[in-house]
């Protein structure tokens, strides 16, 4: 979605407005008349703008707040999309303190390989030939790097060039499926599905690259349903672990503030975690007046050999590693599951 900066509102450069301002991510712009001269990003709006006020800035710095008249901002969810959506801003408008304050001499890009295993690198100049997409600039490296730190843990991908062997970061899953890898599989067809899934990374990549985060979420949550309704679990499995990870860092975060006003807050967001879990499960079982304990059993077996099951408990929505647990099964029919738990819930 285009984002027509200019039409943003303004506020003028003064203590008393900027205490007013919300105390969470966002992108902010410096005016001077109407050229955006710098754009930033924040975890914290009002602080960061304030911080603008001191004294002890520098030089460049004192002279582009010194040049701005009014300042207009942009709110957003995470630290990722703040990430994002300035490197965005900084490519379209072209802010002069931005290049003026930047860190290095040459800013810093994501750019997307166009090759048969497109990898994800970074680069300190724009080129357009054979490349899928250029993301940037970033204002500086600690950002690209935290960026694609973050999404290869959710989309592993490769930023090495095609070898004999796997790489060392297939190893710890941060490049599965590995090109090379690929590569040497013998069977056409695994292999060829290996390439969708690695090429299916990349398409991930891109979008949450181009801020399209909820339209990723959305994929995510089709393919788990696809895979639930064909009876494919671990891989159903697999894909959830994937939306709860690209939550986590797209979460909003609480402000500091808020946990010296209410000294119990944390405790209020767990209550009202448990409410909300409450009010899930009433829609499918029969559930006491309140819930305090809840136990989580899960089975496992090698090709129906030594059987065993764990249970992992949760008091008041805390998990308590002290009353975690592992046991045998007993049972003949070690290869069902269904009656494994029943065997460790009695």
């Amino acid at each position: 979605m285009e984002i027509q900066i200019a039409k943003l509102p303004r506020i003028r450069i003064q203590k008393k407005r900027f205490n007013k301002l919300p105390e969470s991510c966002g992108v902010y712009i410096f005016w001077a008349k109407n050229e955006a001269i710098y754009i930033g990003k924040a975890l914290n709006l009002k602080s960061r703008l304030l911080s603008y006020l001191t004294v002890n800035l520098s030089p460049k710095t004192k002279s582009m707040v010194h040049e701005a008249q009014n300042v207009s901002f942009i709110k957003v969810n995470s630290e990722l999309e703040s990430l994002l959506l300035e490197a965005y801003l900084v490519r379209k408008n072209q802010p002069k303190y931005n290049a003026a304050l930047k860190d290095d001499k040459h800013p810093l890009y994501i750019r997307i390989t166009k090759e048969d295993y497109p990898r994800v690198i970074t680069a300190r100049k724009i080129d357009q030939q054979d490349n899928l997409a250029f993301y940037g600039p970033f204002p500086n490296s600690r950002n690209v790097y935290s960026v694609l730190k973050m999404l290869r843990r959710i989309f592993p991908f490769s930023d090495h060039k095609l070898g004999k062997r796997g790489c060392l970061y297939n190893h710890i899953g941060l490049c599965n499926p590995c090109p090379s890898e690929i590569e040497r599989i013998t069977n056409r067809q695994l292999q060829i599905m290996e390439r969708k899934k690695y090429l299916h990374n990349i398409r991930m990549i891109k979008m949450v690259l181009s801020r399209k985060i909820k339209s990723v979420a959305t994929k995510l949550g089709k393919e788990m349903d696809s895979y639930s309704k064909n009876e494919k679990f671990e891989e159903a499995e697999e894909v959830y672990e994937r939306i709860k990870k690209l939550e986590y860092i797209t979460q909003p975060t609480l402000p500091i503030k808020y946990f010296v006003e209410n000294p119990n807050l944390y405790e209020d967001l767990r209550a009202e975690e448990l409410n909300a879990l409450r009010k899930l499960l009433a829609s499918h079982i029969q559930l006491p007046t309140s819930i305090h304990r809840i136990e989580c059993f899960d089975v496992a077996h090698l090709s129906g050999t030594s059987p065993a099951a764990s249970m992992v408990t949760f008091i008041n929505g805390e998990a308590d590693k002290n009353l975690y647990r592992h046991f045998k099964i007993r049972q003949e029919k070690s290869r069902d599951d269904v009656s494994s738990i029943g065997e460790v819930a009695k």
